[in-house]
């Protein structure tokens, strides 16, 4: 063996792959920057820009974790809330019923997260009629 051999390609591949998990580790910090940038802002009233930020973490959460991760999945809640605190109902729970599918998927159809999409889906439904929101929640439960 040369030195060629023994060397420089174990050290090229080490570095080729610590590269490649520093990218990694860099988009996961960037990804929960933004989640707690869309917070803010969401709980300042800034709405859109609660959006714009959390549809960034959404698409860096699809590519890093994938779609069957749990933080994707509540990437798509998050995006529903907003979209429910801008009356956009319609978007609101596309993303909500895109988390659940998700969540089924990723941990399971008796995952208390499941629960809980459940209920925020009545909930959006029902928004007006707190009686029958409640009434739909309960029919959740016991499925």
């Amino acid at each position: 063996m040369n030195v060629r051999e023994c060397v420089v390609k174990p050290t090229h591949y080490f570095l080729r792959h610590f590269q490649y998990f520093c990218r990694l580790l860099f988009q996961c910090i960037r990804s929960c920057q933004l989640l707690y940038l869309a917070m803010v802002l969401y709980h300042a009233g800034d709405m859109t820009d609660a959006i714009m930020q959390q549809h960034k973490e959404l698409i860096i959460n699809q590519r890093c974790l994938d779609l069957d991760h749990p933080d994707t999945a509540h990437s798509y809640g998050n995006m529903a809330l907003f979209y429910h605190g801008l009356n956009q109902a319609e978007l609101a729970l596309r993303h909500m019923s895109q988390a659940l599918l998700l969540l089924s998927l990723s941990s399971g159809p008796d995952h208390p997260d499941v629960a809980a999409t459940f209920i925020n889906v009545a909930m959006m439904y029902h928004i007006g009629n707190m009686h029958t929101a409640l009434l739909s929640a309960r029919s959740f439960e016991t499925k």
